[in-house]
């Protein structure tokens, strides 16, 4: 039976290392600068607050981030595209006021519905106008829509909540861009079930 002392001289015995590397022993610090040859000897020693202080400027400069690159597409997509599209574009503008009147007889003419069109190439934003009359006022849609080979489709909701109605639009441009035709479907308000005007004309205003 082996003695412990032997066993323990035993376990103990000097292996020799393998070629190529150092016998020497390394401190702790020394070895972790081995180990990592880019670290200074600041950073191997870094304390809690340090570490903290590095976690919070990570945090903000990567929220700042972020927001510069929201920022960025914010612009892009709603200032240079729509100025670059409008500079390139060479289509039919339909940008401006146009008005539909009710077929009164006489000089007298009576607004029937309103747009109000803004137009970036082929995107169209609009304020659709209905002239209710006196009593009921006016109702008011805010609709977008593509302008595409001669023809406007819009698609719109009312402005205000509380008098909730929707409304869609097709309208051809004709008479060499000087009226828009076609028909106009919505919801009616008080009757509650769709509604459609066809063949209403809008002339384009000064």
């Amino acid at each position: 039976m082996v003695s412990a002392k032997k066993l323990s001289n035993k376990s103990l015995k000097y292996v020799p290392a393998p070629s190529g590397l150092h016998r020497t022993r390394l401190k702790p610090r020394r070895l972790a600068q081995t180990l990592c040859p880019f670290l200074t000897c600041q950073a191997c020693e870094m304390t809690q607050d340090s570490i903290i202080v590095a976690i919070v400027v990570g945090s903000v400069s990567g929220v700042f981030a972020s927001g510069l690159l929201w920022l960025l597409k914010h612009l892009f997509f709603r200032h240079f595209l729509p100025f670059y599209q409008s500079v390139t574009y060479r289509g039919s503008s339909i940008h401006g006021t146009w008005v539909a009147y009710y077929p009164l007889t006489g000089e007298e003419k009576k607004a029937f519905a309103t747009i109000h069109i803004k137009q970036s190439a082929h995107a169209v934003e609009a304020q659709y106008i209905m002239h209710l009359g006196d009593d009921d006022g006016d109702l008011t849609f805010d609709c977008k829509g593509e302008y595409w080979e001669g023809y406007l489709s819009m698609l719109g909701r009312s402005h205000l909540r509380t008098n909730y109605s929707i409304l869609t639009a097709l309208l051809k441009l004709k008479d060499s861009g000087a009226t828009m035709q076609g028909d106009v479907a919505g919801r009616h308000r008080a009757k509650d079930h769709p509604e459609t005007i066809q063949g209403i004309t809008f002339e384009r205003e000064a």
